[in-house]
């Protein structure tokens, strides 16, 4: 099943990277690696092969931020994993004529980390306050103003550990 997908996708979609992954370590039968250019053609492929979107989060670098979509196939057991790595201010198109759920998981990834989705039909605060100019995901928020830098430094961690 999962090689079977693997070769219908790269026969439909040119990826940078694509190769089975260990589900129980990663939570995900196939990992992608794309470029902002191939997203659509992706994303399209996996909604007409019954894929559904279901989560979208950020990894903040201190170069940028790697999105990583979730989708999954209700029908099969069947998760795959896409990379994208964006560098700080780059804009990335919005999926959310594609997959109704990427409206309100752009929305937040906007808000958190500033990647802006072009083409998003109402990207606008929902956990943040209404006009807040800061994301507070990101690795630069707080190096002003005595917010802490890490979990060491709150007491999540050992400071030894941190």
């Amino acid at each position: 099943m999962i090689s079977e997908l693997l070769n219908r996708m790269a026969g439909a979609v040119p990826t940078g990277w694509a190769a089975e992954s260990d589900f129980e370590r990663t939570g995900a039968h196939v990992k992608v690696v794309l470029r902002p250019d191939q997203l659509e053609v992706l994303a399209r492929f996996l909604q007409g092969d019954g894929f559904a979107l279901t989560c979208l989060s950020g990894v903040d670098f201190s170069t940028g931020t790697d999105l990583v979509y979730h989708f999954h196939r209700h029908d099969k057991p069947l998760r795959v994993a896409v990379h994208l790595p964006l560098e700080r201010g780059r804009a990335v198109r919005t999926l959310a004529d594609i997959f109704e759920s990427a409206n309100w998981f752009e929305r937040e990834v906007w808000e958190m980390y500033g990647v802006q989705f072009e083409g998003h039909p109402n990207l606008t605060w929902l956990l943040l306050p209404e006009g807040a100019d800061y994301h507070p995901l990101r690795k630069d928020f707080g190096k002003v103003g005595g917010v802490a830098d890490g979990p060491a430094d709150i007491g999540l961690i050992p400071k030894e550990a941190g």
